[in-house]
């Protein structure tokens, strides 16, 4: 389980499975879905698109 000591699963490194996640979030059932209903995963989803390599990543391949 996400350590709640950090903005990341694993607590606080970034990690490649936060990774996974912020592609994740654009599978199925979607991103409001996970929003809605694993708001701490979509909350991680979010913050690695932030970083501006995942971001440009997200950009060219989720669209």
């Amino acid at each position: 389980m996400a350590d709640e000591k950090g903005p990341w699963f694993p607590g606080k490194t970034f990690s490649v499975i936060d990774l996974y996640f912020a592609f994740m979030s654009y599978w199925r059932p979607g991103r409001s879905w996970y929003e809605a209903n694993a708001p701490r995963l979509f909350a991680i989803a979010e913050k690695a698109a932030e970083k501006p390599k995942i971001g440009k990543l997200i950009e060219a391949h989720m669209g």
